[in-house]
Parts: structure tokens; C-alpha cells; sequence
């Protein structure tokens, strides 16, 4: 029996030898050409390297760790998406409800209790009384002008 396993264990590593040529996979016939960083590219702050080609066009160079990504310079307000054009928005977007305080507090002994008019509903939270953060401090000094 150990004659047996002794052989075994010689005969393994000379059986797990395999062929020691080195053969590649053929590259694909529709592969990209490669990406590079034309000449004239100027690296900005963000390390990322803007270049105007010939044609007038502008175009943004990044290293990424999957290699050089190229895209299109857009200015902001082209920004396109399936809903089409986006517009940049300079106000609010949640504005309060007109009639209505954007939110309320209600004293409950050693708590408060916040209710904000959202789109989406009333959200209601607590805090306690020595636990409050600026918001919330700021909604109270509002309520309390308001009833002097």
C-alpha cells in the first residue's frame, strides 16, 4: 500500500507537465484602433487632456485604468437625454406649497415633531429637544417669529 501511494505521488508532477509552447488567440477582425493622446492635447486640472482636431471638432482625452477614453466636448447646455434636451436650472426644486409653511414643529414634551410639505407627501421625523441640528433649530426660530 505504500508502495502504491509512493508511486502515485512520484508519477503526479511528471504527469501535470504540460506543453510548454505559448500560443496567442488571434486578434478580432472588427477590434477599435487604439486610442491615443494626439500631440497636441493640452492636460487640464483634472487630468484629463482637451484637443481641437482639423475638422474643428473638440474632444476630451481621459486615462482611465481600462485604458484612453475618448468623447465629444459639449458645452453644459447640450446636455442630451431620452427626454431630449435638458435645461440647466438655477431655482430650487422643491419650492413650498403656497399657503402652507414648508415645515411645521409640534411640541411633545422632551421631543419635537417636523412635518415638511414635500411633492411626494408629508415626511414627518423627531428629535429630541437637546439633539437638534441647524435646520431644524431654524425651522423653529421661524415658527416662533411668526407667532409673536
Amino acid at each position: 500500500m505504500k508502495r502504491l501511494l509512493l508511486v502515485c505521488l512520484l508519477v503526479s508532477p511528471l504527469s501535470a507537465q504540460t506543453d510548454t509552447k505559448k500560443t496567442t488567440a488571434p486578434a478580432p477582425k472588427n477590434a477599435p484602433a487604439e486610442v491615443k493622446i494626439p500631440a497636441g492635447a493640452v492636460k487640464t486640472e483634472d487630468g484629463s487632456y482637451k484637443f481641437t482636431d482639423p475638422s474643428g471638432k473638440k474632444w476630451i482625452y481621459r486615462i482611465t485604468p481600462f485604458g484612453i477614453a475618448k468623447s465629444e466636448d459639449k458645452a453644459p447646455d447640450d446636455t442630451v437625454t431620452p427626454f431630449g434636451k435638458v435645461p440647466l436650472k438655477t431655482e430650487p426644486v422643491v419650492a413650498p406649497v403656497k399657503g402652507k409653511d414648508p415645515a411645521v414643529a409640534f411640541d411633545e414634551g422632551d421631543y419635537y415633531r417636523f412635518e415638511r410639505t414635500t411633492p411626494f407627501g408629508v415626511t414627518t421625523w423627531r428629535k429630541k429637544k437637546t439633539e437638534l441640528n441647524a435646520t431644524e433649530q431654524n425651522i423653529l426660530d421661524q415658527q416662533k417669529s411668526k407667532q409673536q
